[in-house]
C-alpha cells in the first residue's frame, strides 16, 4: 500500500519504541513537574540544566520521529489537521482550568502545522536529494535554535542578530519570533522546530532504502510500542492522571 506522497506503508516497531520511550520520559518529566510547581513539593534538584537538557531531548526526539512518520503515513493533510486541532483543545482546557499555564502554540500546535505545511510542500521538497535535504536542515535547525531569543548562531558563536522588528506580533510570534508579552507554557515555533522535523524526514528517506526492512527496525517491547503507537491518546490522558495520582497518594505527605 502506498500513501498519498507515493511512499511506501510499513510498520517500523523499532521508531514505535523509540517513541514510547519518549512518551515514558515525558510522563515522568511532567509528573516531577507537577509535584515541584503545582503541589509545591520541594525537589531541589528539579529544575536545574540536566532538567533542561532532559526536557529537551524528549521534544528533539518527539519531533525528528514526527518527521520520519511523515513518510510512513497515509493522509499526512488529515493528520495534521487532527493533530492541530487536538493542539487547539488542550488550548481551550488550559485557558478554561489553568489560564496561568495556558498553551498557546504548543507541541501539538506545532506537529499539526508542520504535517501540514509539508504535505502542501511535499511535491517539492521531495526534489531535494535526500543526504542534502538531510545536512541542510540540520545545520538550519543547529543555527536558528536560538531564534526565540533573537538570534543566529552556531554554539556560542553569534552569526547575526536578528531586528527587534520582527518581534512585534502575536502571528510572528507563533512562527518563532516571540513579542515580550507572549506566553505559552508549551512553546514550540514554526522556526526553528519545522527543520528539525524535515531532518527527520530527510534523514529517513537517507537510510529507508537500504534498512527499512533490517532486523534492527523490528525490535518490540509490548508495553512500549503500545506507548508509541497511541501516542496522541495517552498525551491527552495522560496530566489529568498524574495530577490525580498526585493528589490521591501524595497529598497527605503534601500536606505536612
Amino acid at each position: 500500500m502506498k500513501n498519498k506522497n507515493s511512499l511506501p506503508i510499513l510498520r517500523l516497531h523499532t521508531i514505535d519504541l523509540v517513541r514510547g520511550l519518549a512518551l515514558i520520559s515525558m510522563i515522568a518529566y511532567h509528573f516531577l513537574f507537577d509535584l515541584k510547581y503545582l503541589f509545591n513539593v520541594n525537589i531541589q534538584w528539579f529544575g536545574n540544566y540536566a532538567t533542561s537538557v532532559w526536557q529537551e531531548s524528549i521534544c528533539i526526539t518527539f519531533i525528528f520521529i514526527a518527521g520520519i512518520s511523515f513518510t510512513l503515513s497515509k493522509n499526512n493533510f488529515k493528520r495534521g489537521i487532527i493533530i492541530f486541532l487536538t493542539g487547539v483543545l488542550f488550548s481551550l482546557v488550559t485557558y478554561l482550568i489553568m489560564p496561568e499555564q495556558i498553551i498557546v502554540f504548543g507541541i501539538l500546535h506545532f506537529i499539526g502545522v508542520a504535517c501540514i505545511i509539508t504535505a502542501l510542500l511535499f511535491p517539492l521538497l521531495k526534489k531535494i536529494p535526500p543526504l542534502i535535504g538531510f545536512l541542510t536542515f540540520l545545520i538550519l535547525f543547529l543555527i536558528t535554535k536560538e531564534i526565540n531569543a533573537g538570534y543566529i548562531c552556531f554554539g556560542n558563536i553569534l552569526l547575526y542578530e536578528l531586528p527587534r522588528s520582527l518581534y512585534q506580533t502575536n502571528f510572528m510570534s507563533i512562527l518563532g519570533f516571540p513579542t515580550d508579552t507572549f506566553f505559552s507554557s508549551d512553546y514550540f515555533s514554526i522556526f526553528p522546530w519545522i527543520f528539525l522535523y524535515w531532518s527527520g524526514l530527510f534523514g529517513w528517506l537517507c537510510v529507508s532504502p537500504r534498512v527499512k526492512r533490517a532486523p534492527i527496525f523490528k525490535i518490540k517491547i509490548p508495553v512500549i510500542n503500545f506507548f508509541g503507537r497511541h501516542c496522541l491518546i495517552i498525551y491527552l490522558i495522560h496530566q489529568p492522571i498524574c495530577y490525580g495520582i498526585i493528589y490521591l497518594f501524595f497529598k497527605n505527605i503534601i500536606g505536612q
